[in-house]
């Protein structure tokens, strides 16, 4: 009996002088970030957090206007940076409401892959964070742009121009797969003090920028990355009325002739549905519809591929992944040279629109 009593005091004292849940940070002790801006200047770092206004003396004043609270860290290293900023703030920075990342043009100019890596190493960032590039420095674009809501704003600006097929995604691990996979390149969104929806797309690789598409260039970009979910376009009519069309696209598909190792076909599929239009579309009109927007895509698409595959060497749309499935042999001979070789490349642009709910009633 005594050594049952013994061995019950000795389980449940430890229970009994313990402090609960150890190591546990409040909320009170916590920086949260709402938005990460980080900068390279050649040899330092500088990171600018804005905080989420709900946090005790956060909140600053000017003109009665509710304005960004940010705070700032320098150092070597990123990690010297975050450690700065921490020690600013005297709190955690806790970054797992953070939804929105913006990169200066230099640091994406020259440290993007490291960058990249770097962020995405960080458990508390989510891999679904959005990244935007910004013209000059991303501090000075945050210090122009004083406003509370600005990780709203430009998150919506982002969202918009992604259902209207002007970029295709912007999260963080989209990007670094397409850096890190047979294309070599991904499209990040980048956006300029002052502008209210974006009109540039910068075509970046791992070792930094290489190419700013305009807009043209970037819708054609946005179909050959099969990212487009409801682009507006508009046509005609056989009567010459306007008829506004909701585009999608589906998956592209590449095919090699068993001629020549560098003659592509690239076939692209996209759905339409009729957004608005003067009159009802009959069916007889549809064939003319679709061979309009047909005719437009292949325009923008094979304008992309000019500027990014045959003028650059770059491989936005995936034609050396295709390569190395369709023609092994030739991918392993002449690997090394592929960039060289892509700009001497015949690609022929296929598109396949298919207009549906037909005879929808026209708008008042």
């Amino acid at each position: 009996m005594v050594r049952k009593t013994w061995l019950l005091i000795f389980c449940t004292l430890p229970l009994l002088l313990s402090s609960g849940c150890l190591g546990v940070t409040s909320l009170d002790d916590r920086a949260i970030v709402e938005l990460l801006a980080v900068d390279w200047d050649g040899s330092e770092y500088e990171i600018q957090l804005s905080l989420f206004q709900a946090q005790e003396n956060v909140t600053a004043q000017a003109g009665g206007e509710t304005v960004q609270n940010l705070i700032s860290g320098r150092g070597n290293t990123m990690a010297q940076a975050m450690e700065s900023a921490s020690s600013q703030a005297g709190k955690e920075l806790f970054f797992a409401n953070n939804e929105l990342i913006l990169l200066g043009e230099q640091a994406a100019g020259e440290q993007l892959n490291f960058l990249l890596t770097y962020l995405n190493a960080n458990p508390q960032i989510r891999p679904s964070v959005r990244l935007l590039i910004t013209q000059g420095a991303a501090r000075d674009f945050l210090q122009e742009q004083a406003s509370d809501q600005l990780a709203k704003n430009l998150l919506g600006t982002l969202e918009n121009a992604q259902e209207e097929g002007l970029l295709s995604s912007a999260q963080l691990i989209d990007v670094l797969r397409q850096l890190e996979g047979p294309k070599g390149c991904a499209p990040i969104p980048i956006v300029g003090s002052g502008q209210e929806q974006l009109e540039q797309v910068v075509l970046a690789t791992p070792q930094g920028i290489a190419l700013v598409l305009q807009q043209r260039e970037a819708y054609g970009a946005s179909w050959l990355t099969d990212r487009v979910r409801a682009r507006l376009l508009s046509v005609t009519d056989g009567s010459g009325e306007p008829v506004t069309l909701r585009a999608s696209a589906g998956k592209g598909r590449i095919h090699l002739t068993e001629t020549d190792p560098l003659s592509y076909t690239l076939e692209l599929s996209v759905t339409l549905r009729v957004e608005e239009s003067m009159a009802p579309i009959e069916p007889e009109e549809v064939p003319d519809l679709e061979h309009t927007v047909e005719q437009a895509i292949e325009q923008e698409v094979q304008h992309t591929l000019q500027a990014t595959t045959l003028d650059r060497g770059l491989d936005l749309v995936g034609l050396s992944a295709a390569l190395r499935q369709q023609n092994p042999s030739y991918y392993r001979d002449h690997r090394e040279e592929l960039g060289d070789l892509l700009q001497q490349a015949q690609i022929q642009v296929q598109v396949s629109a298919r207009l549906e709910r037909v005879g929808m009633q026209a708008s008042q």
